[in-house]
């Protein structure tokens, strides 16, 4: 899901932890539907967080934000998947 030669934010960009990049906000991000797993443990995690928000509430906002374009991606890749 991250590659820094071909990094619209290269290799010094905005990195969360090592090797995973806010991605899903990034216009040349790719992700297939192998990447659904993923993106589904992420919602998840997302889903326990809100279960208990706690922080700012701008940052509370980004999170619910970031999960609804996770679950749009993931609607996007099963329906990519299912035209195969």
């Amino acid at each position: 899901m991250f590659n820094p030669a071909t990094s619209g934010c290269g290799t010094d960009g905005p990195h969360l932890t090592d090797h995973y990049c806010i991605g899903d906000d990034r216009a040349n991000a790719l992700f297939t539907p192998n990447h659904t797993p993923v993106i589904t443990n992420a919602i998840e995690r997302i889903d326990l967080a809100l279960d208990n928000p706690r922080g700012h509430p701008d940052l509370i906002t980004r999170v619910r934000r970031d999960r609804q374009n996770l679950a749009r991606l993931r609607r996007e890749l099963t329906t990519a998947e299912d035209d195969d």
